[in-house]
């Protein structure tokens, strides 16, 4: 999942499709907006209250978007959407192992590093092969970006149990 290099991440300056049906009444009827569930920018901790308020499955068509919120755990969304994310399930096992495939080394490093130590182990196990991978044959932008050293941190504070 690369990002085209003039999209801006978490709806800053480009918005996806589902980030402007985000933002949109729910019909002309005059029924209320939909709360907020992406962040517009890194700033907008309005809508990271409305996670913490939100079901998983409210959120999960946004998982794609909220995961882009991570490329920069110094944002101040970073913390309460990680939180929020960590608490759901398998769903986020495609999104992030999207990331983990990408080209992004920056993003997969905040995730490793900070992301996958809070995730249930129910989705943890689904990315251990790629992360083995990761591990025994890491390219070297990966080992320039530090992803090596996150990857096998990681796996030694995370070890697969499945086994005991």
């Amino acid at each position: 999942m690369t990002m085209p290099k003039d999209t801006t991440i978490c709806g800053w300056q480009a918005r996806s499709s589902l980030q402007a049906r985000n933002d949109m009444p729910d019909s002309a009827e005059g029924k209320p907006p939909a709360m907020r569930l992406v962040p517009k920018d890194k700033g907008d901790l309005e809508a990271c209250d409305n996670l913490q308020m939100a079901s998983d499955a409210e959120l999960t068509p946004y998982l794609t978007e909220l995961l882009e919120c991570l490329q920069d755990i110094n944002w101040p969304i970073a913390f309460p959407v990680s939180v929020r994310l960590s608490t759901m399930g398998v769903e986020l096992v495609k999104p992030t192992l999207d990331i983990l495939n990408s080209d992004d080394e920056v993003w997969k490093y905040w995730i490793v590093s900070h992301f996958l130590h809070q995730v249930r182990p129910a989705v943890l196990a689904p990315l251990r092969f790629k992360l083995n991978a990761m591990k025994s044959k890491p390219t070297r932008p990966e080992i320039e970006e530090e992803v090596f050293d996150a990857v096998c941190e990681l796996l030694a504070e995370r070890p697969d149990r499945r086994g005991s």
